[in-house]
């Protein structure tokens, strides 16, 4: 009975011990990027650091940055909060709005150049069928590239890419959650 109890004991404790460290590592903020997202740190000793953001959390942040000696080509490096000043994040978002404006001009513009030709009497239906499809196709073309411009330029302004941190975890945990919502 005794041996039981022993091993009931140690049982206990040791699950005890287990949900402690479990319990000690949820961080409720923390950030990993879907896509490689470029960032400059600027610290507080003046000096700065880029690299790929890999995981932001309210007490570090990772990034990968260029490995001094060639045989690794990355290295993670981990900053302190307190450490940093501020950052600035390179995002996609020119492209990716470029894109979005060329697709939502391209439809913007066949619609209008389909649903806008009128039926021609001296040819075939077939024919205007035709016609109306090639309209559209000319529509899409020509609003396109002003919607690509358009896009790009919201796009590159669109997303907020500085931010200020002075070592407050207040600050990063803000910075998150900007991230989130821009994801």
């Amino acid at each position: 009975m005794r041996k039981i109890c022993t091993i009931c004991f140690c049982l206990i404790i040791s699950l005890a011990a287990a949900a402690q460290s479990s319990a000690d590592t949820v961080n409720l903020y923390e950030f990993i990027p879907n896509s490689k997202e470029k960032a400059v740190v600027h610290l507080m000793n003046g000096s700065s650091v880029s690299g790929t953001i890999v995981k932001i959390t309210d007490s570090v942040m990772q990034l990968s940055v260029s490995a001094q000696n060639l045989a690794d080509s990355n290295s993670i490096m981990g900053i302190a909060i307190p450490d940093i000043q501020n950052i600035k994040i390179k995002r996609n978002a020119f492209w990716l709005g470029m894109v979005s404006g060329a697709t939502g001009g391209a439809l913007l513009g066949y619609g209008a150049g389909y649903f806008s030709y009128s039926n021609d009497s001296e040819i075939s239906d077939a024919d205007n069928k035709e016609e109306q499809k090639a309209r559209g196709v000319v529509g899409a073309v020509i609003v396109a590239a002003p919607g690509a411009v358009i896009g790009s330029v919201v796009g590159a302004i669109g997303t907020k890419r500085n931010f200020t941190i002075d070592g407050k975890s207040e600050n990063i945990r803000k910075m998150i959650k900007s991230l989130w919502e821009l994801q």
